[in-house]
């Protein structure tokens, strides 16, 4: 046995040498993760263990539901304007514009200097057939009514006199 560890004491050497270094490599990342704070995360307050379906319960007001469809529909009518013309009412659209190319006249034109003060002036909630109607007033006194038919899918009327809003 002594033998073969002459003849190999090479392979011997090298073989220590390497194990030497994984442990020195070994020691210094697990001291680095300790300056770091990475192996102990119990000195954290605010991390909690959550449980699997959570409930959380969120609460949104309608003002907050205002301001979010308003948003909305002006985001559209600023980047996406086939999505601001999907969200006006079908029957309202038609009868109001006739064509997508006069509603992005109307909004190119008209709309131009007061889509960018879309802020919510006042409002008013009422319901119409089991859905809540949102009747908005921006600062430069353009109407909106938004009829939310579930949450974030909504219909959009610009005046209440084209058509009659069911």
């Amino acid at each position: 046995m002594i033998e073969n560890i002459k003849k190999n004491k090479k392979i011997i050497f090298i073989c220590i040498v390497l194990v030497v270094i994984t442990f020195i490599i070994y020691i210094v990342l697990s001291s680095k993760n300790k300056i770091i704070g990475e192996s102990d995360t119990t000195n954290y307050k605010y991390l909690k263990k959550y449980d699997y379906n959570e409930f959380i319960p969120v609460y949104v007001t309608e003002e907050d539901m205002v301001k979010k469809y308003l948003n909305e529909y002006k985001n559209n009518m600023l980047f996406d304007i086939d999505e601001a013309w999907n969200n006006l009412n079908k029957e309202y659209r038609e009868i109001r514009f006739g064509t997508i190319d006069k509603y992005k006249e109307y909004v190119e034109n008209i709309m131009s200097l007061s889509i960018y003060s879309m802020d919510v002036d006042k409002y008013s909630v009422s319901r119409i057939n089991g859905n809540k109607v949102f009747n908005i007033y921006d600062k430069s006194g353009n109407q909106y009514i938004i009829k939310e038919k579930s949450i974030m899918n909504f219909e959009v009327y610009l005046d209440e006199s084209t058509v009659n809003i069911k």
